[in-house]
């Protein structure tokens, strides 16, 4: 009987909590999720390489790059030149300069149209410095996408 009565008076409280008051709606939203800014993409993109996480870090791949590197090949080309990101101290990721067009020399050579040239510097424990870049461009849905290859420069 007191179980009965426990569930009785909790139902009744969680009905009354629930109808109590109207969810709160921001005015402002408009049902969009926001969209990541080049630089946001590049912190994420250098982080997940100082962690290793080659899996997730292949999400962040251009389509034209993933239609030339399966996941395996990328994950298995990663494990094997990606460990000196294990030993970034630092990093600093600078304001993306917007560049009308941009060709992919160290990848597909194919040319594309406003392509985020982002800055970036790496501190590393053993005391080098490396200052370089990092090309994204959008995708389709909206999202930046980074260019990776083999031949590049930190494989960026």
């Amino acid at each position: 009987m007191k179980k009965a009565m426990y569930l009785i008076l909790t139902l009744t409280l969680l009905a009354f909590l629930g109808c109590s008051s109207p969810a709160k709606v921001n005015p402002n939203a408009t049902g969009k999720p926001k969209v990541e800014s080049a630089e946001d993409v590049a912190y994420k993109i250098i982080e997940l390489s100082a962690y290793g996480q080659w899996d997730q870090l292949y999400a962040y791949l251009h389509p034209d790059v993933q239609g030339e590197y399966t996941k395996e090949i990328f994950i298995t080309d990663s494990k094997e030149k990606g460990g000196m990101f294990a030993l970034i101290k630092d990093y600093k990721v600078e304001a993306a300069t917007l560049l009308p067009t941009w060709s992919n020399t160290k990848g597909d050579d194919k040319e594309y149209k406003n392509v985020a040239e982002v800055p970036f510097m790496l501190d590393f424990t053993n005391g080098s410095l490396i200052r370089t870049t990092m090309h994204l461009a959008k995708t389709p849905d909206g999202s930046w996408r980074y260019f990776w290859s083999p031949r590049g420069k930190l494989g960026m």
